[in-house]
């Protein structure tokens, strides 16, 4: 274990051995387990993940090949022990994220719409895992899961489909509040001067006001970075 630090539990060492034999199609030929248990392989950096769906292909990496090489025999390997695997697993995937990321391998299994069955119990089971997935590993960078309606005015069965996250491209920045201004922008004079929309109370109003405007200057000098219209 000394020379071999990355704790493995048994199923991971069997879709690691898998992975480094290329991956053949006569051993896991049912459910989507073994990627979701790739994916934690991926983030040890024992394996390399690309595609998704029919085009899904995994490699083992050289970190991957010395952590099977530096034990003699399967137990020498670092396996987590049989009353540590429960804990094991809890670390490497919440139970709940392991039901939110079958769900997305699933999603890339019917080619990015995958339809639900009629029934209202299934739909709140699925809207709670969509939820969930949004903080998945498995989750591709850039998409996210929404259930949609299907058929003629909404009256078909729900479909689960990838759409765009654009969370995932913004970098998250520190936006300064000044303490004065010198000139408003118009939307935030128009704020200041409706009483109406301002849904704050007075005393906040000034402090809003400024939030407003430290708002609209950043959204402005957003605009400029990336050449869009104002």
């Amino acid at each position: 274990m000394a020379t071999n630090p990355v704790l493995l539990n048994r199923k991971q060492v069997e879709v690691l051995e898998w992975i480094r034999n290329g991956c053949p199609g006569n051993v896991f030929t049912s459910g989507y387990e073994h990627r979701i248990i790739a994916r934690a392989l991926e983030r040890r950096g024992l394996i390399d993940i690309n595609g998704r769906g029919p085009t899904w292909r995994a490699v083992i990496t050289a970190a991957g090949k010395e952590w099977q090489d530096n034990g003699a025999a399967p137990d020498s390997w670092g396996v987590v022990p049989a009353d540590k695997v429960g804990a094991q697993e809890h670390m490497d995937l919440h139970p709940a994220e392991t039901e939110a990321d079958r769900l997305i391998a699933k999603v890339q299994e019917a080619d990015g719409r995958l339809l639900l069955p009629k029934d209202r119990d299934v739909e709140k089971t699925h809207e709670r895992l969509v939820r969930l997935s949004l903080k998945s590993p498995a989750r591709p960078t850039g998409k996210k899961l929404q259930i949609i309606p299907t058929g003629k005015w909404g009256q078909g069965p729900k479909a689960i489909v990838f759409t765009e996250h654009f969370d995932d491209h913004v970098e998250a920045r520190p936006v300064p509040v000044p303490e004065r201004i010198s000139k408003y922008h118009p939307a935030v004079r128009a704020f200041l001067a409706d009483r109406e929309w301002q849904y704050v109370t007075s005393e906040y109003v000034p402090r809003a006001g400024r939030i407003l405007q430290a708002i609209a200057t950043e959204a402005t000098s957003g605009c400029d970075r990336f050449g869009w219209p104002r």
